[in-house]
């Protein structure tokens, strides 16, 4: 048995011998697991036998990530966004995580009144080239580094923002959806199955990578807000509150 859970990009010569590992791998499986439905497309593609969907999901957390609203205007004050949209993004600060057309959509956001800010929380070797973007373009984004309190910052963000070229089971987009925050994702890989490919108003919004003006407009979100139709089932889900602490990637 194989398990596939991630896509490896490569260029050139190198491309050749992923393609031939790949092939041998899955050839050689009685079973290959794909983490969705693209990596088991791929299986097939490369000869797999038998290959499945083997999804990996994010368990319901047993508290309301917002029901705090306290917790939620401190958490907000502290990031300086107590009156102006709040949108939060966390992960790897590395190539492929989609960060430099979000960094392309806050300079319109500049203009705008109020000017919506972006939290970004993880670390990676893609940051010292972000702040000095940030600081160089005066760009509406905050920078915050490795975080223990994702879910703190969840529930205080209006928006949160998935920009990955290529994701199988996002955590982060399945922490969004249970928390009931609006979720604004690339439409790649395994996010499409995830979010069920749905679109009215309360669904997450999906859009193609590398696209800074459908980033820009990413904020206007519906069903944003402490109100919203999402947050009110996450917390009938969720129930009574519990301390709990999930670190950045």
């Amino acid at each position: 048995m194989v398990t596939w859970h991630t896509r490896v990009s490569a260029e050139g010569a190198r491309s050749h011998v992923v393609r031939l590992m790949e092939r041998q791998a899955a050839r050689a499986a009685a079973v290959v697991l794909g983490a969705s439905s693209d990596l088991v497309d791929q299986a097939r593609l490369r000869g797999a036998r038998d290959a499945r969907l083997a999804p990996v999901a994010l368990p319901a957390p047993r508290y309301a990530l917002d029901e705090d609203e306290l917790l939620r205007n401190k958490a907000r004050a502290e990031l300086g966004a107590v009156a102006r949209p709040l949108l939060v993004t966390v992960g790897r600060l590395e190539p492929g995580q989609g960060y430099g057309p979000l960094l392309d959509a806050a300079r319109v956001w500049r203009e705008l009144d109020p000017e919506p800010l972006l939290v970004v929380a993880g670390e990676g070797r893609e940051r010292p080239e972000m702040q000095r973007r940030i600081e160089d373009e005066g760009l509406p984004v905050q920078l915050v580094g490795r975080r223990d309190d994702v879910p703190e910052l969840l529930a205080a963000a209006d928006v949160v923002i998935l920009a990955s070229r290529w994701e199988a089971r996002s955590w982060l987009a399945q922490e969004a959806l249970h928390a009931g925050v609006p979720l604004v994702a690339t439409s790649v890989g395994g996010v499409p199955d995830l979010v069920g490919g749905r679109r009215p108003s309360s669904s997450p919004m999906a859009m193609r990578p590398r696209s800074p003006m459908r980033w820009h407009a990413c904020w206007r979100t519906p069903s944003a807000g402490p109100n919203s139709p999402r947050r009110a089932a996450a917390r009938r889900r969720a129930g009574p509150r519990r301390t709990t602490r999930s670190p950045t990637s």
